[in-house]
């Protein structure tokens, strides 16, 4: 199994890819073969209004969010 997780901190709001898809060309031949993953993207800087229905997940991302932020005074 495959999971793709992104951490996004940037300045802007996320406007790359949101899917494998999006970052490879597969030749036709293989399309049968390929998975197009999604990558769950939260943007630490930005969406503070994430509802998550686990609390595990929810203090991983807290703990995320506050080392980004004491980070940026070390």
């Amino acid at each position: 199994m495959v999971n793709i997780l992104v951490f996004y901190t940037g300045e802007r709001p996320w406007n790359a890819a949101s899917k494998l898809s999006e970052l490879v060309e597969v030749d036709e031949r293989f399309t049968a073969c390929f998975h197009d993953y999604k990558m769950n993207l939260i943007e630490i800087k930005g969406n503070t209004s994430y509802n998550f229905n686990e609390e595990d997940v929810y203090n991983l991302f807290y703990i995320c969010r506050s080392i980004y932020y004491m980070s940026k005074y070390l």
